[in-house]
């Protein structure tokens, strides 16, 4: 995934990363308006978010292709240099300790960079999916996002059951998250029952999905936007 905390981080991002980082941060416009014209966003928010969800996806598959292809340079050097380095084993004990360490980085960055390229994939897909059948698809929009709210809270709660065996802070990153969750599973549950009602929930999840909040040990608060 390409996160960034500051303009700054955003200025070093590929064209592609900026593109996609972009992109996603028309979505709490795009939800601004479904909470504030609910009924009057419902005949055009397919054709604009499925747009933006397929702008931001194939930016997202390009910085994950690059950086795939940058890790698979880097992982064949590192593999060169521990071959070279093979007559030395017996007088340093330690080094395939230290060869581990680095191969479990190397394959839990690899994991990410395979997810990212998989989620940009989905957003893709289902952009795709919205803009092809237009205003009609508005309640499979809904239930679409909720499912990748839950996704992204699933991801959440990963990272605070992480801070916590760290015993970093959590609560405010756990409240959020419960938040997102109870957002998404109200977005899933009778999606034709009201329409308008259907759309501010919408709103919400489009103002929330592409922000991070967090509070840091030192007190702190970080606000990141991903894609």
């Amino acid at each position: 995934m390409t996160e960034v905390r500051s303009i700054k981080e955003l200025r070093s991002q590929s064209k592609a990363g900026k593109l996609s980082i972009i992109a996603l941060l028309f979505l709490p416009l795009i939800g601004l308006l479904c909470l504030f014209w609910p009924e009057e966003s419902a005949h055009y928010l397919p054709y604009v978010l499925g747009a933006v969800m397929i702008l931001s996806g194939a930016a997202g598959i390009v910085v994950a292709a690059g950086k795939e292809l940058k890790g698979r340079g880097e992982d064949g050097g590192k593999f060169a240099a521990a071959k070279r380095d093979e007559n030395r084993e017996a007088t340093e004990p330690y080094l395939g300790r230290e060869e581990t360490i680095e191969t479990a980085d190397v394959g839990e960055e690899g994991h990410r960079s395979s997810r990212s390229v998989g989620t940009a994939i989905v957003m893709c897909v289902l952009g795709g999916v919205i803009l092809v059948h237009g205003s009609s698809s508005i309640s499979f929009v809904g239930v679409m996002w909720g499912l990748l709210g839950l996704y992204k809270a699933g991801e959440e709660f990963d990272e605070i059951i992480h801070r916590i065996r760290g015993g970093h802070r959590f609560v405010f990153k756990l409240a959020f998250s419960i938040f997102e969750l109870v957002l998404a599973v109200l977005l899933i549950l009778h999606p034709f029952a009201n329409i308008d009602h259907h759309m501010i929930l919408l709103g919400l999840e489009l103002i929330t999905y592409p922000f991070k909040i967090d509070r840091a040990d030192s007190g702190k608060f970080t606000l990141e936007a991903e894609a």
